[in-house]
């Protein structure tokens, strides 16, 4: 999923219950975002069960690509 911003926002949700979401910010001129009260900048990456993902509170201009996917196969893919 990629989803683009022009405002601020928070941004809540969840995926399915077995799912492991990775998240990764682009598109936004080197300004910072906010997860779980903790500053994050550009190049870092959220990653976090489906069920608990963070709230993150954007600046205007952001974008987000997320990617999901079941914790089973992730399991299996690491442990090859």
């Amino acid at each position: 999923m990629k989803e683009v911003y022009n405002q601020s926002l928070i941004k809540r949700g969840t995926a399915w219950p077995d799912a492991m979401t990775f998240s990764f910010p682009f598109g936004f001129s080197n300004q910072d975002y906010y997860s779980q009260g903790q500053r994050l900048t550009p190049n870092m990456m959220l990653f976090a069960p489906g069920d608990a993902l963070p709230e993150v509170r954007t600046t205007a201009e952001f974008g987000v690509q997320c990617i999901s996917i079941n914790k089973r196969d992730l399991t299996s893919y690491l442990s090859n």
